[in-house]
């Protein structure tokens, strides 16, 4: 396996992203939802820390995911 971090593997985090890009496909249309996803679990995938605090997974994933989605909404017409 190809680790990423001490908790995160390549091979999770490509399939986290295929399975929330499709998840969210559902909601909105596929580019988009690819794009969300996979910049979620990368941001996922790394370890987010603000001032020597890791911040969870579960505040990260979905706060990222809408934020790529809110701007792609500028881009594109979602």
């Amino acid at each position: 396996n190809a680790v990423i971090t001490k908790e995160s593997y390549l091979y999770g985090t490509i399939g986290g992203a295929i399975i929330g890009g499709l998840a969210a496909w559902t909601f909105v249309p596929v580019v988009p939802a690819m794009l969300a996803a996979a910049t979620a679990m990368f941001v996922e995938a790394s370890e987010v820390r603000i001032a020597d605090h890791h911040v969870d997974d579960n505040f990260t994933i979905p706060l990222v995911a809408g934020i790529v989605l809110w701007g792609l909404s500028y881009v594109i017409a979602l």
